[in-house]
């Protein structure tokens, strides 16, 4: 949904929506920011003296584009006390904030970036190819671990209460056997979906909806999302 959209919506937290939406950079605002740290400084700064315009200024230009500077001064002005809690945070900060950019390939593979002291450095997950520390890197590992045949990797995705009697191999053998065509379909549904795709996630579970009408369920165990039902 956009800003503008949203706006009725959330007008209690519009000040901490702002903030997620500050740019590091801005061709709008005088000596612009160069990293995230000055950025939110600024933003801070300007939230405290209420000047709204260099604080809009802030925002990307996507979201300038669907929220004018009359609306989001109002809304902020609606908000006061909420305001201040977002300013009292940001003065507060005792980290420098993480800021992340992903980059994805033409295969519809993923590679997360970090921005450390002043520098673009690779996150880990360039390491870990089948990570499972989040709903949607396990459905993403998933489709990676099927496209090069690990069935090995593969059966780290099965709960532990389906495991009895399951190995990679007898897995290899009814996926690539009769239960080929099927898998196929789910995976090439799965692949053009995951990245995108609305994901539910309610403690130690998660759902996420994809292709036509079907359903993905994951759950939580030992600190692996692993693949409940597909």
């Amino acid at each position: 949904m956009s800003v503008v959209g949203m706006v009725s919506q959330f007008a209690r937290s519009v000040p901490v929506r702002a903030f997620a939406l500050v740019a590091l950079s801005c061709g709008c605002a005088p000596a612009r920011p160069t990293t995230p740290d000055a950025a939110v400084d600024r933003y801070a700064a300007a939230l405290g003296a209420q000047d709204w315009t260099t604080a809009y200024a802030l925002l990307s230009e996507e979201n300038r584009a669907e929220l004018s500077l009359d609306e989001f001064k109002r809304l902020m002005i609606q908000n006061e006390r909420e305001v201040r809690d977002v300013l009292d945070q940001l003065r507060a900060r005792s980290t420098p904030p993480y800021v992340t950019a992903t980059v994805q390939t033409a295969s519809g593979d993923s590679l997360t970036l970090v921005y450390e002291n002043g520098s673009w450095t690779i996150d880990e997950s360039a390491i870990d190819l089948y990570s499972q520390r989040a709903p949607r890197q396990a459905l993403g590992s998933f489709v990676r671990a099927y496209d090069h045949g690990r069935y090995d990797v593969l059966l780290r995705f099965v709960p532990k209460r389906d495991l009895a009697g399951l190995s990679s191999e007898t897995l290899k053998e009814a996926w690539e056997g009769e239960m080929k065509s099927e898998i196929e379909q789910v995976v090439e549904a799965l692949r053009v979906s995951y990245q995108t795709a609305t994901l539910e996630i309610l403690g130690e579970h998660a759902t996420m909806s994809y292709g036509s009408g079907a359903a993905v369920e994951l759950v939580l165990e030992e600190g692996s999302w692993k693949i409940q039902d597909l």
